[in-house]
């Protein structure tokens, strides 16, 4: 029985467990917006909660924590400089997790990213940040409207 007990083992080993989580945290800070599946992405989450908390909090040993736990120096400073920042005014939920499509058999699930994972048929889903920087559509290259007199 596991009473009392919090958190995915996702069949995974303790080490591969935390290897796997922190990668996939990894690559959220530097894409801001990953597929995964729902299990993944769901304690994940908890994990990236707790490093953006660590990059609000600020200091040496916030940082040391942080990189002790991501295991790279570079994505730790973009949490610290850029994403910590963005979330200094919001008191916790910097995480989104949205569930993609249905059976892939029941006709629901159109579409590439909507269909279960191919093999296990693992539901797959959207981790993302909340207040993610958007991306700037490039600026059209023609004639201009010009204003009517």
């Amino acid at each position: 029985m596991r009473h009392r007990k919090f958190g995915r083992k996702l069949g995974r080993t303790t080490s591969h467990r935390k290897a796997t989580l922190a990668a996939i945290v990894r690559e959220l800070i530097i894409r801001e917006r990953i597929i995964t599946t729902v299990e993944k992405a769901k304690e994940s989450a908890r994990v990236a909660e707790h490093m953006i908390t660590l990059g609000k909090r600020g200091g040496l040993e916030c940082y040391r924590r942080a990189v002790s736990e991501l295991q790279h120096k570079p994505v730790v400073e973009k949490l610290f400089k850029d994403i910590a920042v963005r979330y200094a005014d919001r008191a916790g939920g910097y995480t989104r997790v949205l569930k993609l499509g249905g059976n892939r058999w029941d006709g629901e699930g159109k579409g590439k990213w909507a269909a279960n994972r191919l093999g296990d048929n693992g539901r797959r889903a959207i981790l993302e940040l909340v207040a993610r920087k958007e991306v700037e559509a490039p600026a059209k290259k023609g004639k201009e409207k010009k204003p009517a007199k």
